[in-house]
This record gives C-alpha cells, structure tokens and sequence, in this order.
C-alpha cells in the first residue's frame, strides 16, 4: 500500500505523452493460413477402461483423417444395417 501511494506521489499530477504516435496506415491485408502439412506427427495419450495406465498415440494428420473416415464408415454402416460384423471392402 505504501509503495503505492509513493509511486503515485512520484509520478505527479501532469498526464503521460505517448513515446511513439499512433500508427495511421492500415496494417497489410491478412493472408489466408497455409494449409496444415499432411506430414506433421500428432499424438495423443488414451486411457483404457479399467486402468490408470495411458498410451501414447501418434500418427501422422494424413493418418488421423483416414482413421477417422474409416471409423465413420464403420458407424455409418451400423445405423444404416444394424449389422456391425458384416465384412466390406475398403
């Protein structure tokens, strides 16, 4: 509280100047974000029911999207058929 109060006394009464003018140009248009690099390694840790212990996953952004789709496909195909043991091809 103190230093307060001396810090308030020591900076007086008269307002602080900016030291740099604000900028008046518009700053460059933004560009668009590169595309994320289908080679670049993800991982995440997973726990399995019934254990404390995690694993670590990685794969690469390519191989999370195939992943993905095929589990997708697997889903979509049991609400369509009911049917989760019937074999296709992918």
């Amino acid at each position: 509280m103190l230093v307060l109060a001396f810090m308030l006394l020591a900076m007086g009464d008269e307002p602080v100047a900016p030291t740099q003018p604000a900028p008046t140009a518009d700053p460059a248009p933004a560009t668009a974000p590169a595309a994320p690099d289908p080679n670049r390694v993800i991982c995440f840790k997973e726990t399995q029911a019934g254990t404390l212990f995690t694993r670590k996953i990685c794969h690469t952004r390519e191989e999370w999207k195939k992943l993905q789709d095929a589990e997708r496909r697997k889903t979509d195909r049991l609400l369509d058929t009911g049917d989760s043991n019937r074999q296709t091809r992918d």
